[in-house]
């Protein structure tokens, strides 16, 4: 069994269960917030004496790994845009830099696309929705003035995978 560990409240941890979400893996989810958390690092992808932390290297191996929708682009050209995409939005990670990383989501939306990847979500978009969830839990959305990055997080947060592992 796939066992997906890591700390309730982790975006980390989250876009892991999300991209699992995505690709129709099943997963046990073991949370460890315990007064005594375990030694692990969150998250922690343990499967078949397989073990892994690191979100980035989790959701890619994840997608690697698994037939069903490709979540990374085919073409070297277009997963070095995708991992590009996932840099530059890694602002959002830290709310001093979150204005930064909204204005770098609108730019990148600015021609009409759907999602980040193209027409369906790809890993950058997977990998920014945990942190435009907790930038909005925090009271610090979306400026109304960004209107491709508020139109894309209206569809995102609404996504299945994304509502279906919400740390409750």
């Amino acid at each position: 069994m796939r066992e997906i560990h890591g700390k309730h409240e982790c975006p980390f941890a989250w876009r892991v269960r999300i991209t699992a979400r995505e690709k129709e893996l099943p997963f046990e989810w073991i949370p460890f917030d315990g007064a005594h958390p375990q030694e692990w690092k969150s998250p922690t992808l343990i499967e078949d004496g397989f073990q892994s932390t690191e979100s980035l290297v989790i959701i890619q191996y994840l997608d690697e790994a698994y037939p069903g929708r490709p979540l990374q682009a085919l073409g070297a050209r277009e997963r070095a845009q995708m991992r590009l995409r996932i840099s530059e939005l890694s602002a959002l990670e830290d709310e001093a830099k979150a204005a930064a990383g909204y204005e770098a989501l609108d730019r990148m939306l600015a021609d009409g696309r759907a999602w980040l990847g193209g027409n369906s979500p790809d890993l950058s978009d997977i990998a920014a929705w945990p942190f435009l969830a907790q930038l909005e839990k925090g009271g610090q959305g979306i400026p109304e003035s960004l209107k491709s990055a508020t139109a894309y997080w209206t569809r995102a947060r609404d996504r299945e995978s994304l509502v279906t592992t919400r740390p409750r």
